[in-house]
C-alpha cells in the first residue's frame, strides 16, 4: 500500500510490503512521488487516472510496469481509491506483483501457439465438438475437406450441417452414448461427411474424448483422413 498526496503526488506513507516490493526504506519512499516508480511513458496515464478518480470511488484495475529502486521493472496490478489520512483526504494505491502470473500467461500462450501450429499443419482433419455437437475448433485440413472457411464451420452443429441427412440420427445416437460414458471411444471408424459442393466424402476417424476435472466427458476430439 502507498498513500499519495492528491496535490503533489508525493508519497505520504507506505506499508512494509511495498517497501520490500520496491526496494526502498519507508523514509526513502516518503521522499519520493509517483514519477519515481513508473517509466516516463506511463507518467501521463497514471496521473490521468488519479486526477479523474471521483471521491468515494475506486479505479479500474491498472496494469502497469513498476520501477524498483535498482531500476529493474516488474508487472503490477494497481487499484487506486480515496481514504482518510490523519483527517485529510488522500489517494491510496494497492499494488499486486503479477510478474509470476505474466510468465505463466506467456508460457500458456506459447503452448497454445505451438498446439495451433501442430493442428494447422497436421495431415488429417481435426475437430473439437462440444457436448451438443457444436464445432469449437477445426484445422486447415478440415476446412479443405469440407470446402468451407473456418468461420462457416466454427459454431455450427456438426451433425446438422456436415453429415448426409440419412446418417445424422444414427451418428448422433452413437455420439450421445459416447458422451454419457455408455460406450468407449472406438479406435477407428468410418462415416461420410458432406462438403460445400454437396459431395459426400468418406472419412476414416479416430476419436478421443476431453474430460473436465470431475471426469465428465465434455467434448470430443475426432481426427480423420479422407479415404474417398
Amino acid at each position: 500500500l502507498l498513500f499519495i498526496d492528491p496535490e503533489t503526488y508525493q508519497f505520504l506513507e507506505c506499508n512494509r510490503s511495498i517497501c520490500e516490493m520496491l526496494g526502498y526504506s519507508r523514509e526513502e519512499l516518503q521522499q519520493r512521488s509517483i514519477t519515481d516508480i513508473y517509466q516516463e511513458r506511463d507518467h501521463a496515464r497514471v496521473r490521468s487516472e488519479l486526477e479523474t478518480l471521483p471521491h468515494h470511488e475506486r479505479s479500474q484495475l491498472l496494469d502497469v510496469r513498476v520501477k524498483r529502486k535498482d531500476g529493474s521493472l516488474f508487472d503490477a496490478n494497481i487499484l487506486h481509491f480515496w481514504m482518510n489520512f490523519h483527517g485529510s483526504k488522500c489517494l491510496a494505491g494497492a499494488y499486486i506483483d503479477v510478474t509470476g502470473n505474466k510468465k505463466i500467461e506467456q508460457a500458456l500462450r506459447l503452448e497454445k501457439e505451438k498446439l495451433t501450429n501442430y493442428l494447422e499443419n497436421a495431415a488429417v482433419m481435426t475437430l473439437v465438438l462440444d457436448e451438443h455437437g457444436t464445432v469449437l475448433l477445426v484445422n486447415r485440413m478440415g476446412c479443405d475437406v469440407l470446402g468451407k472457411p473456418v468461420e462457416d464451420i466454427i459454431g455450427r452443429n456438426w451433425f446438422e450441417n456436415f453429415l448426409p441427412e440419412r446418417i445424422r440420427d444414427e451418428v448422433r445416437q452413437v455420439y450421445d452414448k459416447l458422451l454419457a460414458g455408455d460406450i468407449e471411444p472406438v479406435e477407428a471408424y468410418e462415416n461420410l461427411v458432406i462438403n460445400a459442393k454437396g459431395e459426400e466424402r468418406l472419412i476414416s476417424w479416430r476419436n478421443s474424448v476431453l474430460k473436465n476435472r470431475q471426469g465428465k466427458i465434455v467434448a470430443t476430439l475426432p481426427s480423420g483422413t479422407d479415404i474417398t
